[in-house]
């Protein structure tokens, strides 16, 4: 397995595997409410992070891939680039979608700090995969840097999972009654 930066041929693969490891998540949903949304919203969001490295991470074996982390900064991407995304949203999945991904943000704002840490916004391996280490080298390429990182979950049962990678549970709060569990990932830890 060789984990590396996406190249732009490679995006749809990694859209497909987002797409149906996040068809049923409950946070993802509240944001997008429609049910081609993962799809549309993946296909909108991955140039928005790709320019900057470490966040669009793959795995491959050969030219197949079978796992993606998606990263983010605290800092964001910038004015010009969160401009240019705002109005591609809009056309492609419309206004409430990407409002309601603004009001999220603003939220999330109060618990990631800013100045220099990394988000690990998404993350999906292939089913057949699972239990292989795959999630477990994702993360590794991202914590190479050694700086913070910081993740959201909706799924409780992933606490434990994201414990083992030496991530704590900073903050839990509610939104339109979906759960979001912050947590983060001191930069000490390799």
């Amino acid at each position: 397995m060789i984990v590396r930066e996406l190249a732009p041929a490679e995006r749809e693969a990694a859209v497909r595997l987002l797409s149906v490891a996040f068809a049923d998540d409950v946070g993802v949903l509240d944001i997008i409410r429609r049910k081609d949304g993962p799809s549309r919203w993946f296909r909108t969001l991955l140039p928005l992070l790709a320019p900057t490295p470490g966040r669009l991470l793959g795995a491959f074996e050969g030219d197949t891939l079978f796992g993606v982390l998606v990263g983010g900064h605290t800092d964001g991407p910038g004015a010009g680039r969160q401009a240019a995304w705002l109005v591609r949203a809009l056309a492609t999945v419309g206004p409430g979608p990407v409002w309601r991904t603004i009001g999220h943000d603003r939220q999330r704002t109060r618990t990631f700090p800013a100045g220099g840490a990394r988000i690990v916004e998404f993350v999906a391996v292939d089913a057949a995969r699972r239990g292989a280490g795959v999630g477990r080298a994702l993360f590794a390429a991202s914590h190479a840097d050694r700086t913070p990182h910081w993740l959201e979950t909706t799924r409780e049962a992933n606490l434990p999972i994201f414990a083992r990678l030496g991530y704590e549970v900073a903050d839990r709060r509610e939104e339109h009654g979906v759960s979001y569990f912050a947590m983060q990932r001191p930069r000490e830890q390799r």
